[in-house]
């Protein structure tokens, strides 16, 4: 079955402070619609939302466990939820992946001079993948979820995962861990080798990232699907991911993100990954955006003309039913009416294209 849905959060947007009824009543609402997929957000850096910021499960890892959200009601044991949750899902015929927002920015504290520095000296507050201890935080931090959710136990185990980040976002992004790793390994300047060069090594550092963190995944349960969240649409992109980088990884589907509401754009994203793997496309509802990045505002025209490129751009692909799937974000934080055209909109999208 094609895998229409939402995607929300455990900690990010909507009220601070998230309760087990709200999932119930979302849960109720997919079942009434025939909605068959729940992405649940467990983990954001605080970027774009000041008032939680963290793990939102009560992570026992040592390395990764003084970065729990504490104002998250599921991040303590006595208080925890979500395999609540999962079970509620998987009674109403409902699958559930999980998701982390993996840039690395809870960690800068403990990564002195990991900063990604850009093509104008500009640094930021993220750290390059050349730093080898961000890639064992990151792999920690995934393996504590899914063995908590993850492992074939009852009806409480999640389905899959799928990650966004880490990723570089300009024509440089390094600093000089990775000027110096580059060196050890080719015996060249990374600043002095030609761009396409240093675009392979991003790959080469996202590849390794991303196959770290899904070796861990697959260890724990072979079964569980694997994911990315992606953004780039030009091959030989600045960001160092891509279909080839996924499939090195381990990565089985695609989750493109669509914020844009550009067809170009959709079909372009799409297009590239798509063609390699099944894909999900993530799609903004939101009203109200972000304080510290922009999205579009989008109202129910705006989504209801998502559903008709989505229905387009399906149709006119010979792929299986189960290849493009759909998921709204975030059920957190769409005012009544655009709640009302998200669903007319899958609605839509499943009587068209099945």
């Amino acid at each position: 079955m094609r895998k229409l849905g939402w995607e929300t959060t455990l900690n990010y947007e909507g009220e601070p402070v998230k309760h087990y009824d709200r999932y119930q009543r979302l849960l109720d609402e997919m079942a009434a619609e025939k909605l068959n997929y729940l992405a649940i957000l467990a983990m954001h850096e605080g970027y774009n939302y000041e008032l939680s910021v963290g793990l939102a499960w009560p992570a026992e890892d040592p390395r990764i466990r003084p970065f729990r959200d504490t104002k998250c009601i599921n991040a303590d044991p006595d208080t925890e939820f979500l395999p609540r949750v999962i079970e509620e899902a998987h009674a109403r015929g409902i699958e559930v992946d999980l998701n982390c927002s993996l840039h690395g920015g809870l960690f800068m504290d403990i990564l002195p001079g990991a900063e990604m520095i850009d093509d104008k000296g500009g640094v930021h507050g993220i750290p390059c993948l050349s730093y080898e201890k961000f890639t064992e935080l990151d792999t920690a931090l995934v393996r504590d979820l899914i063995r908590r959710y993850g492992r074939e136990i009852g009806n409480v185990c999640v389905d899959g995962y799928y990650g966004e980040g880490p990723t570089y976002f300009g024509p440089w992004h390094f600093n000089a861990r990775s000027v110096e790793r580059f060196r050890q390994q080719y015996d060249k300047d990374l600043a002095s080798v030609p761009e396409e060069e240093q675009r392979r090594w991003k790959k080469q550092l996202v590849r390794e990232h991303l196959s770290s963190i899904n070796s861990a995944i697959a260890r724990i349960n072979p079964h569980l699907r694997r994911g990315q969240h992606c953004w780039e649409i030009e091959e030989n992109g600045v960001t160092g991911h891509g279909p080839d980088v996924y499939l090195d990884a381990g990565i089985q589907f695609a989750v493109p993100g669509w914020h844009s509401l550009d067809p170009d754009e959709l079909v372009a994203r799409l297009d590239r990954y798509a063609a390699h793997m099944p894909s999900i496309v993530h799609i903004s509802c939101r009203a109200k955006p972000p304080k510290n990045y922009h999205i579009p505002v989008v109202g129910p025209e705006e989504i209801a003309f998502t559903a008709e490129q989505m229905i387009s751009y399906i149709s006119s692909r010979p792929y299986p039913e189960d290849h493009i799937g759909v998921i709204y974000f975030n059920a957190e934080n769409v005012p009544p009416e655009n709640r009302k055209a998200v669903y007319a909109s899958l609605r839509r999208i499943r009587e068209e294209c099945g």
